[in-house]
């Protein structure tokens, strides 16, 4: 029984594997025959500018996108997109292409103009803030600004020319006023201050120094402000003062210690100057030389200090024998220094013996016969203003009895 149904078993296996067989056979050949292929799968490539979307692609996966747009162009921006063709070559996913805008760079040529020297070319980027460089000053102009094709170019805004610029000046003459300075009838310099403005003091030249005096230009700090018309300074020549101190040597003295003078003011030293009897003032020194009793003070120093010399008069003495015989004296004028010794000689009346004269010799007389008489011998001891003295002879009448 076992037996049978083994063998039972068998043939059904062998049975159904067979016609298993069959029917996959026959299956197969109506699929190749009705069965179509799947649809390839696409993506989408996005390209946006500006933040929006601009053109869209389809792509079949694993292919490249050939026909890429060219992305808007923007004034004063070089446009690319973000992504290249290399990037493009093999697309798998969706993607976006982002357009990235980047600023020109642009030169600035500056032009000046004849007589000013223009700034150093400048690099700007476009849409950026830029600061214009000024040219140098230009005297009595006033720096207007800049311009290009005859439109201004404001410095401090966002630079919007897309292109290499030349900038030209503008130029404004201004309203000058002169301001003229003079001393001694010399033009100095003049000073040119455009009107309404003040008077650079750095301006103002020096005055040309004049000996014994202090010399500054005459005006006010208004002066110099908010000038509205031309006009002329003039130098203020103000004479220095000075010191000066007095001493004495010898027989003498200085009437007061010191006294103040102004350059070029006259001077009498005379008056600071006393001798004592029979002395008079030599000179005045000044470091060991002789300085002027008198003039004008031209000496420009501080601290000066003159000196006073008296020496002893020495008086020249004419012997007038008032009538008398002259040949009777050896010699009729006489040097005699105050205070020494000396002796005046006695006359004859006539050229006969002394026995014989009619008139005898008196005395010495000063200025006239009856003037002061004078000792004919002793130590000198008259002082008279003037050093040169005549002495005149008295005679008186005398009787000898000879016929």
């Amino acid at each position: 029984m076992k037996k049978f149904l083994s063998l039972l078993l068998c043939l059904t296996f062998a049975f159904g594997a067979c016609a298993l067989v069959s029917c996959g056979d026959s299956s197969n050949d109506n699929s190749n025959s009705n069965i179509e292929s799947p649809t390839p799968k696409t993506f989408t490539v996005t390209f946006k500018q500006f933040n929006q979307v601009d053109v869209e692609k389809q792509v079949e996966e694993g292919t490249a996108l050939t026909d890429i747009p060219a992305p808007k162009a923007r004034t004063g921006y070089t446009v690319a997109w973000d992504k290249t063709a290399a990037d493009l070559a093999n697309v798998t996913q969706n993607m976006t292409v982002t357009a990235i805008e980047t600023p020109n760079e642009y030169t600035i040529t500056y032009d000046a103009g004849e007589g000013v020297t223009s700034p150093a070319p400048q690099k700007v980027v476009y849409d950026s803030v830029v600061t214009l460089f000024d040219p140098s000053e230009r005297e009595e102009y006033n720096f207007l600004g800049w311009t290009y094709n005859d439109l201004a170019v404001v410095s401090g805004q966002k630079w919007t020319i897309a292109s290499n610029v030349t900038l030209e000046a503008v130029w404004q003459a201004k309203d000058m006023c002169e301001v003229t300075f003079i001393q001694n009838g010399k033009t100095i310099k003049t000073v040119k201050v455009e009107k309404g403005e003040d008077l650079n003091v750095a301006e103002i030249p020096q005055t040309e120094a004049k000996t014994g005096y202090t010399v500054t230009w005459d005006y006010t700090a208004e002066q110099l402000e908010n000038i509205q018309g031309s006009f002329t300074i003039y130098a203020k020549e103000d004479a220095k003062e000075y010191t000066v101190a007095l001493t004495a040597v010898g027989n003498g003295t200085v009437t007061q210690q010191s006294f103040v003078i102004e350059y070029d003011d006259t001077y009498d030293l005379m008056v600071y100057a006393q001798a004592n009897t029979g002395w008079k003032l030599l000179r005045w020194e000044r470091n060991g030389e002789a300085f002027a009793t008198t003039g004008a003070w031209q000496l420009d120093e501080a601290n000066v200090e003159l000196t006073a010399l008296f020496t002893e008069k020495v008086y020249k003495v004419t012997l007038n024998v008032n009538g008398g015989y002259a040949g009777s004296l050896e010699k009729q004028t006489l040097t005699i220094t105050y205070g020494s010794a000396y002796e005046l000689p006695k006359p004859l009346y006539e050229n006969i013996p002394a026995s014989q004269q009619s008139y005898e010799f008196e005395a010495w007389h000063v200025g006239s016969a009856t003037g002061t008489k004078i000792a004919r011998t002793g130590t000198w001891t008259y002082d008279f203003e003037e050093e040169a003295v005549t002495l005149y002879a008295e005679w008186f009448y005398c009787y000898t009895g000879i016929y």
